[in-house]
Formats: structure tokens, C-alpha cells, sequence
């Protein structure tokens, strides 16, 4: 059930970034704006993470087509990592 609520948590401020700044959505979670960044930026890290190693699983264990939808959820995950801007 945590999981769940973290997971749109992680949902609702990937939507939020477009129009509100890092104040209003740590205001939102109840922390600071620094807090809220780094807490969704750590969380963008383990999916990157956990998307590459899957990736590199299915490369391994012949499965490509697998392999390349996991590659490219890396790679929009990764161009998310970069566009996020420090508070």
C-alpha cells in the first residue's frame, strides 16, 4: 500500500514540474523545496537504475525486444534526470 502512494507521489510531481515550482510542491508534501527535490531526484536515480539493470538482463538472456523497450524507459528517464533544475 506505501508503495503504491509513493508511486503517484512520483506521478503527480513528474506532472506538477511543468507548472509549479519546487516551493509549492514541497509546501504540498509538507517539506521544504530542497527536501522535495531531493527526494524526487533520488527516486528518478533508482528507476534509472533499476531500468538499466533490467535492460542489461534481458540483453543477456536473449531477449532483445525486451532489451530495447527497457533501454529507451531508461533514456526518457535519464532526460528527465537532466531537465529537473535544483531548486
Amino acid at each position: 500500500m506505501l508503495e503504491q502512494v509513493e508511486d503517484y507521489q512520483r506521478v503527480a510531481v513528474r506532472a506538477a514540474l511543468w507548472t509549479h515550482p519546487w516551493t509549492e510542491i514541497g509546501a504540498a508534501h509538507g517539506v521544504s523545496k530542497q527536501a522535495a527535490h531531493q527526494r524526487y531526484v533520488k527516486s528518478l536515480a533508482s528507476t534509472l537504475k533499476a531500468t538499466a539493470r533490467s535492460a542489461k538482463t534481458a540483453r543477456r538472456a536473449g531477449r532483445p525486444a525486451e532489451a530495447v523497450r527497457e533501454s529507451a524507459e531508461m533514456n526518457a528517464v535519464a532526460d528527465e534526470l537532466r531537465s529537473v533544475q535544483h531548486p
